[in-house]
């Protein structure tokens, strides 16, 4: 009657879609729709966030995420011991959150490793040694050195779809070039890493687009809408400013120090 046309019943009004309490049920999981405890997950990105400040790897610091995220959660209520892994003895398997984590991050698996063979081939047929090499990185104005850093990190971070490889291969070159330019090592650094952190949140085929793609497709029972890797890209509002306050600082000299006399071609280049 009129409760399933508002959305069905209690469930409904709650904001939780019909047919997921189910689920939500089966998996062992409370009621998060209208539970203030739920807040208390944003702890565990917390925890990653403070792990990588104190500088430990990125393996260990998610889990430790990981490992927060369900102390929380146990802590909370919002999730029970059975409901993260369990045996189904009528089914003779394993079940739960953990393991329904486990398959739903196949896709991204699979894709990542038909990925990362295309890439290989691109770079064993030599296209970024030849980019790189076609540019001479002779003393120039300010300015024009700078664009000729964005573009080659750009095509760099593009070919390779993946940032640490892109400034490892360009890195020698934008040292040398922006010395010359008279640019200094802190600025070249920012624009290294300013342009690298840009892309692989916007185009669809780099990693971190394509896992906001599956975290929205493994939410469509609790009613999250599913989004494409395109459409999260193209709806990131801080990377967009990002290439945009990288381009413009270029354009406008914002925060590049006054140019000097440019070094000589025989002037000792410093190490990094």
């Amino acid at each position: 009657g009129e409760g399933g046309a508002a959305g069905g019943g209690p469930a409904g009004a709650a904001g939780v879609p019909a047919g997921a309490g189910g689920e939500a049920a089966q998996l062992g999981l409370a009621d998060a729709g209208s539970n203030p405890a739920a807040f208390a997950m944003l702890l565990a990105p917390l925890a990653t966030f403070v792990v990588l400040w104190r500088g430990k790897g990125l393996v260990e610091s998610l889990f430790t995420g990981v490992a927060a995220a369900v102390a929380v959660a146990l802590a909370c209520g919002l999730v029970s011991p059975g409901g993260l892994i369990h045996i189904d003895a009528a089914a003779f398997r394993a079940e739960g959150l953990i393991l329904d984590g486990m398959e739903g991050a196949v896709g991204i698996v699979v894709f990542t490793i038909l990925l990362m063979g295309i890439v290989g081939a691109v770079q064993e047929a030599g296209i970024l040694d030849r980019v790189v090499r076609g540019w001479r990185p002779d003393a120039e104005a300010p300015r024009r050195a700078e664009l000729r850093i964005f573009g080659i990190t750009s095509v760099a971070v593009i070919v390779t779809t993946h940032s640490v490889m892109a400034i490892l291969a360009v890195g020698d070159l934008v040292r040398r070039a922006g010395h010359r330019a008279g640019i200094g090592r802190f600025r070249r650094a920012n624009l290294l890493d300013m342009t690298v952190c840009t892309y692989p949140f916007l185009l669809p085929f780099f990693i971190p687009t394509i896992l906001a793609s599956s975290a929205t497709a493994a939410g469509e029972a609790y009613g999250v809408p599913r989004v494409s890797a395109l459409e999260a890209g193209l709806a990131n509002p801080y990377s967009w400013a990002l290439l945009g306050v990288t381009l413009a600082a270029i354009f406008t000299g914002l925060g590049r120090p006054e140019p000097g006399p440019y070094p000589q071609q025989n002037q000792p280049e410093p190490h990094p």
